[in-house]
């Protein structure tokens, strides 16, 4: 900000970052709030997404929720399978 090379940035009244006065947080902090805190439901990545995007944005967000869901241990031992398991399989007749 200080160089000028941006106007588009700059400190509210309170003296937060803006972005066209929008509030910036660091995006390590928006995953861990919307994923770790107590009232987080390990809802996967998915949903997470569509959660933030409402929220925030920033470059490469659907990329970054995926990563940080697919590294949390609870997340992957709840998930849930949406798909019927198979059965064994059949041949197939052939008609003479």
């Amino acid at each position: 900000m200080d160089g000028g090379k941006t106007s588009n940035f700059g400190f509210n009244d309170d003296g937060i970052l803006c972005f066209l006065s929008c509030i910036c947080v660091p995006k390590d902090c928006i995953l861990w709030e919307a994923h770790s805190s107590s009232y987080a439901m390990y809802l996967g990545g998915n949903k997470m997404y569509r959660d933030l995007r409402d929220l925030s944005w920033w470059p490469r967000l659907k990329c970054e929720v995926i990563e940080f869901v697919s590294h949390c241990l609870t997340c992957q031992k709840v998930k849930v399978e949406h798909q019927l398991h198979s059965k064994l399989l059949q041949p197939v007749k052939i008609p003479l």
